[in-house]
């Protein structure tokens, strides 16, 4: 990338991290507050107000206010991608990323090192968590990470742009799942930042995204209870599919640079 590109791309990382550590400021504040003057607020208020509102509001606020300076891009192209093109990058996002993410786990856990719960919160319902997972986080981050950050990096040809956009996704999830958990949500934001450029739209990551969540949470939890088809699903069944659907469909990726403009 070009010097101007590094310095826009810094100040988007510098701005992420802004926003990430003023969340946790805020949040703890909010909780003692809400603790002691309102006694008996219901937990899920309570959560979602630390984990909806004030991420993706006060703080997006001024989060946008940080990156204003940088004149955003429009991607002209908007394509319309069938359900076959969903499923297909379903399976590879989620069959190699759910495998390397286990494999990291078991990797760790044979060397005896802790790895951060994404899910350790007990306090928080069933349903409420459902709801944050395949519905409101979907739609936030997109908003957030595909919308406001992503149409602010340096235009480039879509691979680029979206390993980009994707660590951008990962960076404040490297210091709230931790390393292993980082490294697969960059795995995540790579695909959905490639596939908001390649369609035009953030309504086809948002549903990529909430069945990452089903398949990586639910699913998992599970087939935990049945070792035989657990394994033969996350580890031969998926990973097998999604290496067949790399040789396929994915071995090239297309250039976006004649694809965006700036808006002035």
């Amino acid at each position: 990338m070009k010097v101007n590109h590094w310095l826009r791309y810094s100040w988007l990382v510098c701005a992420v991290l802004f926003w990430y550590f003023m969340n946790r400021m805020l949040t703890k504040f909010l909780t003692n507050y809400l603790s002691q003057t309102f006694i008996n607020l219901p937990s899920a208020m309570h959560t979602l107000i630390v984990t909806v509102l004030i991420p993706y509001g006060f703080s997006m606020i001024i989060l946008c206010l940080l990156i204003k300076p940088l004149v955003p891009y429009r991607f002209l192209a908007k394509k319309k991608m069938t359900f076959k093109e969903l499923v297909n990058y379903s399976v590879v996002m989620n069959g190699i990323g759910m495998f390397i993410f286990l494999l990291f786990i078991l990797g760790c856990r044979l060397i005896g090192v802790s790895i951060k719960q994404p899910l350790g919160d007990s306090m928080v319902s069933e349903w409420l968590m459902a709801l944050l997972l395949l519905l409101l986080n979907p739609i936030f981050e997109g908003i957030l990470f595909r919308k406001l950050l992503l149409e602010r990096v340096p235009a480039l040809p879509h691979l680029k742009q979206a390993l980009l956009g994707g660590l951008l996704f990962a960076v404040p999830h490297f210091f709230s799942l931790g390393i292993v958990g980082g490294l697969r949500t960059f795995w995540l934001g790579i695909f959905l930042a490639y596939v908001t450029l390649d369609s035009g739209s953030l309504k086809y990551s948002a549903i990529l995204h909430s069945i990452s969540n089903l398949y990586a949470y639910y699913l998992l939890t599970f087939l935990l209870d049945y070792p035989v088809l657990f394994f033969l699903f996350y580890f031969v069944g998926m990973p097998c599919w999604a290496f067949y659907l790399i040789q396929r469909y994915f071995k090239s990726a297309p250039s976006s640079e004649k694809d965006w403009e700036c808006k002035l």
